[in-house]
C-alpha cells in the first residue's frame, strides 16, 4: 500500500471511530424527542441501535474504511429522517441534514457526502408520498420539497468540493508525514552512527590521551635520567681530569722517588766509605789501647822491680840496725807505693784487656751488622729501583688509560647533551600533541553536544510525526 492510500485509510479510520460515538449520541437525543413529541419510544430506541450498528460493525470489524465512512454518512441521514419523524416533521429538525452534510467534510471523501445527499433525497421523496406528516409538520407542496432539495444540492456541491480539497490536503499531509518519517529514521540512524562514532572516537581519544600522558611521564623520567646522566658524565669528566692530573703528579713523584733512591744509593756508598774510615780509626784505637797495655806491662815490671828494691832496702836497713830505721821506713813506704801502683797497674791492665775485648767485639759486631745492613740496603735499593721503574711504567699506562677514559667520558658527555636536547625536543612535541589532543577533545565534546542536540531534535521530530500520524486500523 502506497503512502497516499495509507494516509487516506488512516484518516478515515480515525474519523470513523469518532463518528461511531457521534451515532451513539443520537440514541438519547432520539429518546428525548420521542418523549417530547409523544411518539414511539421503542421506535426511537431500536431504530437508533439499528442505524448505528452497521457503521460501527464496518469500523471495528472490517478493513474497508471507505465503506465504513459511506455507511456513517448514510446513517447520519437516517438519523436526520428519524429525528424529523420523531419530532412530527418539525421544520427545525431539518437543520440536522445541513449540519450533518457540513460535518461530513471531515471524512475528506466526496462520496460520503454524495451518498448522504442521495439518501436524504430518497427519504424525502419516499416519505413525502407515503407519509407526508413524517417530513413536514404542515401541508407542504411538492414545490416546497423541491426547494428543500435545492438547498441540499447547493450545500452538497461546495461540501463535496471542500471534502475533495481536504482529501488532497490529507494525502499531501500523509506524503509529507511519510517523508518526514523517512527523514526522521534516516536522521535517527545517522545520529546513532554519529553518536557511536563519537563514542568510539572519544574512547580512542581517551586511550590516546592516556598513552600520551604516560609517554609524557616517561619522557620526563627519561629527561631527568638524561640530565642525571649528563651531570654524572660531567662529574666523571671532572674526576677523570683530576685523576689525569693526579696520574701526572704520580709520574712526576715516581721520577722524584727514583732520583731520591739514586741519591739514597749514593748516600749509602758515602756511608759505606765513612764506615770503612771509622773502622780504620777503630782499629787505630784498638792499636793505641794495645800500646797502652804494653806500657802498662812495662809499668808492672817497674813496680815489681821497685818492690824488689824496697824489699832489698828493708833487708839492708834491718842489717844496719838503728841506723837503718829511717831508711827502713822509707823503703817500707816505697814498697807500699809500689804495691799500690802494682794493684792500680793490674786494674788498668784488666780494664784495658776488657776494653780491648769489648772494642774488638763491638767492632766485629758492628762490622757484621753494617755489612748485613749494607747488603739489605743494596737489595732494598735494587728492589726499590725495580718497583719504582714498574710503578713508573704503570703510571704511564694509567695515564694512557685515563686519557682514553677521559676521551670516552667527553664523548659520553657530548652524547648526553645531545640526548638531553633531543629529549627536550620530544617533550615539546609531546606537549604540542597534548595540546592537539585537548583541542580534539574540545572538538569532540562539541560534536557530542551537537549530536545530543540533534538527537533531541530527532526525538522532537519523532514525537511530532507520532502526533501527526494515526495508528493504522487493525
Amino acid at each position: 500500500m502506497n503512502s497516499t492510500n495509507l494516509a487516506e485509510n488512516i484518516h478515515l479510520h480515525s474519523i470513523n471511530k469518532i463518528f461511531s460515538y457521534v451515532l451513539l449520541c443520537h440514541l438519547p437525543v432520539s429518546l428525548i424527542l420521542a418523549y417530547t413529541f409523544n411518539t414511539s419510544m421503542l421506535l426511537a430506541f431500536f431504530a437508533s441501535l439499528a442505524i448505528s450498528s452497521l457503521p460501527i460493525f464496518f469500523t471495528h470489524f472490517t478493513q474497508s474504511h471507505k465503506l465504513a465512512a459511506i455507511t456513517h454518512g448514510v446513517a447520519l441521514m437516517f438519523f436526520s429522517g428519524l429525528l424529523i419523524h420523531l419530532s412530527k416533521g418539525m421544520i427545525e429538525t431539518h437543520f440536522h441534514i445541513f449540519v450533518a452534510l457540513a460535518v461530513m467534510i471531515v471524512f475528506a471523501n466526496s462520496l460520503v457526502i454524495l451518498a448522504a445527499a442521495a439518501t436524504i433525497a430518497i427519504h424525502h421523496i419516499g416519505f413525502f408520498f407515503l407519509l407526508p406528516s413524517s417530513v413536514f409538520n404542515y401541508q407542504a407542496s411538492f414545490g416546497i420539497l423541491l426547494v428543500h432539495a435545492g438547498f441540499v444540492i447547493l450545500q452538497t456541491i461546495p461540501c463535496m468540493w471542500i471534502a475533495h480539497k481536504f482529501k488532497g490536503y490529507i494525502i499531501e499531509q500523509g506524503i509529507i508525514i511519510a517523508q518526514i518519517d523517512d527523514i526522521y529514521k534516516t536522521m535517527n540512524d545517522s545520529i546513532e552512527k554519529l553518536t557511536s562514532n563519537n563514542q568510539e572516537l572519544s574512547s580512542s581519544s581517551e586511550v590516546q590521551t592516556s598513552a600520551v600522558e604516560e609517554t609524557a611521564q616517561t619522557i620526563h623520567q627519561i629527561s631527568a635520567m638524561a640530565s642525571q646522566t649528563s651531570e654524572n658524565a660531567n662529574q666523571s669528566r671532572k674526576i677523570s681530569d683530576r685523576t689525569k692530573t693526579s696520574a701526572s703528579k704520580g709520574t712526576s713523584i715516581v721520577s722524584e722517588v727514583s732520583a731520591a733512591i739514586l741519591k739514597i744509593k749514593q748516600s749509602n756508598d758515602s756511608v759505606m766509605e765513612q764506615i770503612s774510615q771509622d773502622k780504620g780509626q777503630l782499629n787505630e784505637i784498638v792499636d793505641t789501647i794495645k800500646q797502652i797495655e804494653t806500657k802498662t806491662n812495662i809499668i808492672n815490671d817497674i813496680v815489681f822491680q821497685t818492690k824488689l828494691l824496697s824489699f832489698n832496702a828493708s833487708v839492708e836497713a834491718a842489717r844496719a840496725g838503728d841506723h837503718g830505721k829511717g831508711f827502713s821506713v822509707v823503703a817500707e813506704e816505697i814498697g807500699k807505693l809500689a804495691a799500690t801502683s802494682g794493684e792500680a797497674s793490674k786494674e788498668i791492665n784488666s780494664l784495658i784487656n776488657t776494653s780491648v775485648q769489648k772494642v774488638q767485639a763491638i767492632a766485629a759486631s758492628t762490622e757484621s751488622k753494617i755489612n748485613d745492613l749494607i747488603t739489605f740496603s743494596h737489595d732494598s735499593i735494587r728492589d726499590g729501583e725495580q718497583k719504582v721503574k714498574s710503578c713508573g711504567e704503570t703510571f704511564m699506562e694509567l695515564s694512557s688509560f685515563i686519557q682514553d677514559l677521559n676521551d670516552r667520558v667527553v664523548g659520553i658527555s657530548q652524547a648526553s647533551d645531545e640526548q638531553s636536547q633531543g629529549v627536550i625536543e620530544i617533550t615539546k612535541a609531546i606537549e604540542q600533541l597534548q595540546g592537539n589532543n585537548q583541542k580534539n577533545q574540545d572538538t569532540l565534546q562539541k560534536s557530542v553536544d551537537v549530536s545530543e542536540h540533534l538527537s533531541g531534535l530527532s526525538n522532537d521530530l519523532g514525537q511530532l510525526v507520532s502526533k501527526l500520524s494515526v495508528k493504522k486500523a487493525s
